[in-house]
């Protein structure tokens, strides 16, 4: 082959890669190697109720501190950074919350100076209001080494933590507690892993997560290895106004060696369990396993996520209103010549029966790996660990920020029974706006449709809807931002509706 072909194919192969990545943009450089879920089960991005958009992390300090940048949309960049904690020792291991009252939460394990508990860690948990963090409040103390935490909000608006303690005077455990008033006052100690036979005698037991449900109802997935094992199994435990019994979602017994579970409950309450199964370094795949909120036990079947073949590892997983799953993860990376891992993104209309191509979402030529993912009210997300160097085992570090995908608007119910739909889109209301608007347009048929704003000279500028919706009424907001989260100037906008080789297009008035 011509040299000059295979300068094409070379240069035509990495356009190829780059454009597989989404946008994405640097939330802070040179952080610490365990700054961002080196855990694997803690969220470290939220968005909150008001829309503010934050990012939790370990600091590079000599004593490290949880610190924590929050997305400026006017100017479209990223805070400076500013620590939450005070950590005489170390602070590590953020874990991120919202609540749909516009308060961000945040959990964390930290170390004080103190002779007898030097080598244990506490739980601490500090409340965000939009405008400042309250004081840290220790939650467990130091009699225990508590650590690998975990937060969820539970329907109702409960503050639920999940955590294990790492082997301190040979309990190894998983525990929870919640809140019912913003984090003031706290329930006793649960043991979620408390009364089932293989866990009598567990050798290592951690890396909870939780997931909440309708009703009040919540989820915890753990892994954990029974003693004298070597390989890791998982469980779920269940809260229903109390934890249940431990049920075990896979065994250690044969060949299995299942790590890393993630866990969300549908709109059907039913749970479902991402775990990687890790044969070897070799054969690592992720599958999802699902049961009904009131079966005993979970499917013997499961669904392939990620096949064998991409040495996946450090998965997690979202879903979203319309039980859409987001999963993010590492994977070895396609061009192992330039760096050894990447992070990637793969989703599931279906609940998990089929999954679309996987997406490249790290910087290409950038080592990357541990994933954490958030659903906001209209987008996915995620951040990650990334290294310019070829292997994530040497830095610099940055933490990278990008929006994965949209959520899709839910139809409104039909108020005239019998009376069809048919393809309209409304004018906005209020108009003129500042700073939102709502858009009202009606689907006649099931399909693929968009829904854009374009200034007065055709360029697109934002899209709020982009995929399949059902027939019925559907209500979208527009905030006056662009794609990149930049406020527009005042002036006439285009809104056009377009599905099924139809289109319909309005105007409308921002005044800033």
């Amino acid at each position: 082959m011509k040299l000059v072909n295979v300068l094409f194919l070379i240069i035509a192969a990495t356009a190829m890669m780059a454009s597989a990545q989404t946008d994405s943009s640097v939330v802070v450089d040179n952080v610490d190697n365990s700054a961002l879920v080196y855990l694997e089960n803690e969220a470290n991005v939220v968005f909150s109720s008001k829309g503010d958009l934050l990012v939790a992390w370990q600091t590079a300090d000599d004593v490290s501190q949880i610190a924590f940048s929050k997305y400026d949309y006017d100017f479209g960049e990223w805070s400076a950074p500013q620590n939450i904690s005070s950590a005489i020792i170390q602070a590590m291991n953020p874990s991120l919350a919202a609540d749909k009252n516009g308060n961000v939460y945040v959990l964390w394990q930290q170390q004080d100076d103190t002779a007898t508990y030097k080598t244990r860690d506490a739980l601490f948990f500090s409340k965000y209001d939009g405008i400042a963090w309250s004081t840290p409040k220790d939650l467990t103390g130091y009699d225990l080494d508590n650590g690998e935490a975990t937060m969820a909000i539970g329907s109702s608006g409960e503050i639920f933590i999940a955590w294990n303690t790492d082997g301190d005077k040979t309990i190894e455990a998983v525990f929870s507690m919640h809140s019912k008033d913003g984090g003031e006052t706290w329930s006793p100690v649960d043991t979620l892993s408390a009364g089932h036979a293989a866990l009598k005698d567990q050798s290592d037991a951690g890396r909870v997560i939780l997931a909440a449900g309708s009703n009040g109802k919540m989820a915890a997935v753990w892994a954990n290895k029974p003693a004298g094992f070597t390989k890791m199994e998982t469980f779920c435990n269940q809260f229903d106004g109390k934890w249940s019994w431990p049920v075990m979602v896979t065994d250690s017994s044969g060949a299995k060696n299942d790590r890393y579970p993630s866990v969300v409950i549908n709109s059907k309450d039913q749970i479902q369990v991402l775990v990687q199964d890790y044969e070897n370094n070799s054969n690592r795949f992720l599958k999802l396993y699902t049961k009904s909120w009131d079966d005993p036990t979970f499917q013997a079947t499961f669904d392939t996520i990620v096949a064998k073949g991409f040495q996946t590892s450090y998965p997690w997983m979202a879903i979203d209103k319309n039980d859409k799953l987001h999963v993010t993860f590492r994977r070895k990376a396609m061009d192992a010549v330039t760096v050894n891992w990447e992070v990637a993104y793969v989703s599931s209309i279906d609940g998990g029966k089929t999954w679309r191509e996987q997406l490249r979402i790290s910087r290409f030529a950038h080592d990357a790996a541990y994933p954490s993912i958030t659903v906001g009210d209209s987008i996915v997300a995620a951040v990650w660990r990334e290294s310019s160097a070829s292997n994530s085992s040497a830095g610099p570090y940055a933490i990278v920020f990008t929006k994965l995908d949209k959520v899709m608007p839910t139809a409104v119910p039909q108020t005239l029974e019998g009376v069809p739909f048919t393809f309209e889109l409304a004018q906005n209301h209020p108009n003129p706006f500042n700073p939102v608007t709502n858009i009202a347009y009606t689907i006649d048929k099931t399909g693929y449709y968009q829904l854009s704003i374009y200034n007065v000279m055709g360029q697109k500028i934002r899209t709020l809807v982009d995929g399949n919706l059902k027939a019925g009424q559907y209500l979208e907001k527009w905030d006056g931002r662009d794609e990149h989260g930049h406020q527009m100037t005042s002036g006439v906008y285009l809104y056009r509706l377009r599905g099924q080789n139809r289109s319909i297009t309005q105007k409308m008035m921002f005044v800033r």
